[in-house]
């Protein structure tokens, strides 16, 4: 008989001692935790993404904030360069209306660009650091850098410059400031244009572009194509004219 009891007696101990309490706990703090686990995945898969989207082929990012960055800026816009079609392939025409830019003329087409900022040289640009889609144009920037070589001015959507030597992040030879040609950009739907022109002195221009954009690629090609007999008859014969060709592919 004293068997028995002295099993009650222990049951009863074991039963009401903090070990047992905690232990018949766990499984209702482990269920617990498990639903606020759950709940806080439940809430943070609801949290809409954040999209954080940077220019990398602009210096003034967005062109209506230009009260906001350091230095000086200008922006000429796809409207400015599309109001004065003689501004469209000139680029030395164009910069003329950016307060602070001098150009000196040498071809009259603006081929071979002279171009000064605030008071530097304009001798083929060498003292600008000149840009499109923020990279370098000239082959070797750092050892050569003349303009010898210019995209056309006319397949550009904007133009950018910053003026003043704190454009030394641009890159070399900024002593005068930064000058940064903004092509066409890939569409977000298909979509393509087309342009003929002609003048005087057998002048024509043609530019066509088509592009189009899918998940996870876009693309466009265009091309620029401009040719004129030239202004005037050189006395050994022959004119002044020239022909270029500008062609441009980008993926996205």
């Amino acid at each position: 008989m004293k068997l028995p009891i002295l099993a009650a007696l222990i049951f009863a101990v074991a039963a009401f001692s903090p070990r047992a309490s905690v232990l018949a706990q766990e499984p209702a703090e482990a269920d617990e935790k498990a639903q606020t686990r759950d709940s806080l995945v439940a809430g943070a898969a609801q949290v809409p993404p954040i999209d954080v989207v940077v220019d990398r082929f602009r210096l003034v990012g967005d062109p209506e904030a230009l009260t906001e960055i350091p230095g000086s800026a200008h922006v000429i816009g796809p409207e400015e360069l599309a109001a004065d079609k003689r501004l469209f392939d000139d680029v030395h025409a164009i910069l003329r209306q950016v307060p602070g830019v001098n150009v000196q003329e040498e071809d009259a087409y603006g081929l071979r660009p002279n171009i000064g900022i605030r008071g530097t040289g304009s001798a083929r640009s060498s003292k600008i650091a000149l840009l499109e889609d923020g990279v370098l144009i000239a082959p070797a920037p750092y050892s050569a850098p003349e303009a010898y070589y210019f995209p056309v001015a006319g397949r550009m959507e904007a133009i950018e410059v910053r003026k003043g030597s704190s454009q030394i992040k641009y890159g070399p030879n900024t002593i005068g400031g930064v000058v940064n040609l903004i092509s066409s950009p890939v569409p977000e739907d298909f979509s393509w244009a087309a342009a003929l022109e002609g003048g005087e002195d057998r002048t024509g221009k043609v530019r066509v572009k088509a592009g189009d954009a899918y998940e996870n690629l876009g693309w466009l090609a265009e091309t620029y194509q401009i040719r004129t007999d030239g202004f005037k008859r050189l006395d050994g014969g022959g004119d002044t004219g020239f022909e270029i060709g500008d062609y441009l592919v980008k993926l996205r």
